[in-house]
């Protein structure tokens, strides 16, 4: 190939790869996070439950020290009522962070649960 003949193919990759950049950077704009839990193994799965189709990726945190998982998701209205936190027992071997995802799911519907300093933490709709 010539220089002459991969100038429009270079041309082409370029503005492919502008269009890609623009839709990646617009879809983080419009979209929501928050932190749902110290990271760990399970961070996905902790975004999932609260965000169905969402992605949890750990990041760092400006206002805390340590790895977070952040779950980015559509943005929705936020849900009416007020946000109870409830402990249910501790994570440690016996019952990890998975065990208190589970436990939490299980007892309050729409539940996330999360372990907090060796504490199994459900954040659940008051009812």
């Amino acid at each position: 190939m010539t220089s002459k003949e991969s100038l429009p193919f270079c041309l082409l990759l370029m503005a492919l790869v502008a269009t890609i950049m623009t839709v990646v950077v617009a879809a983080e704009q419009t979209g929501c996070s928050e932190v749902v839990g110290p990271c760990g193994p399970y961070c996905n799965v902790q975004c999932l439950t609260a965000h169905p189709g969402g992605v949890g990726k750990c990041e760092t945190s400006p206002r805390r020290p340590g790895l977070w998982c952040r779950c980015y998701f559509q943005c929705e209205p936020p849900p009416m009522g007020k946000i109870c936190d409830t402990g249910l027992g501790q994570c440690n071997e016996i019952c990890n962070l998975k065990c208190c995802i589970d436990k939490c799911g299980s007892k309050f519907p729409g539940g996330i649960g999360s372990c907090i300093e060796g504490s199994c933490h459900c954040n659940h709709p008051c009812s």
